[in-house]
């Protein structure tokens, strides 16, 4: 199951390295990708990418549809995500495996179904209040948001 998740988790970041909302022609955003992969790929490059882990989590829960969407505003070229799968087999975003520390709930993730899990809010690594609630969204949710 770890191995499943880890390749998941790889397949994931190569999805979100499209994030990218510019207005480039694909052929320029597929040759973009491809550049990124290749760099990331050659431990002799000497290329600076860009890889935001959990997204904005400075400014929003981390792994968060709204931390997700930040950093694609500010240009990173990667964003890396943590996955983690409910008793129901929903894959959903989050770096650990309770729910303790980002969340208002307690207990371990693969002992819940993804609908108690909506019970329960994202919070932010320094306290701070959005205005609107945050739920811990799916990997589709955040796969969506890289659709162009």
């Amino acid at each position: 199951m770890k191995k499943f998740l880890l390749s998941l988790c790889v397949v994931a970041a190569a999805f979100m390295t499209a994030c990218n909302q510019t207005a480039e022609a694909p052929a320029a955003k597929a040759n973009n990708i491809e550049t990124i992969l290749k760099n990331l790929h050659d431990p002799k490059s000497n290329q600076v990418i860009v890889v935001c882990h959990r997204g904005d989590w400075r400014n929003y829960p981390e792994n968060s549809i709204p931390a997700i969407e930040s950093v694609i505003e500010m240009g990173a070229d990667m964003v890396e995500i943590d996955i983690a799968m409910t008793k129901d087999s929903v894959l959903v975003l989050s770096h650990d495996r309770t729910l303790d520390r980002c969340t208002t709930g307690k207990g371990r993730i693969s002992d819940m179904t993804y609908d108690s899990l909506q019970t329960f809010d994202l919070k932010s690594a320094h306290g701070g209040h959005f205005g609107y609630i945050l739920k811990i969204p799916t990997l589709r949710e955040a796969l969506l948001v890289c659709k162009d």
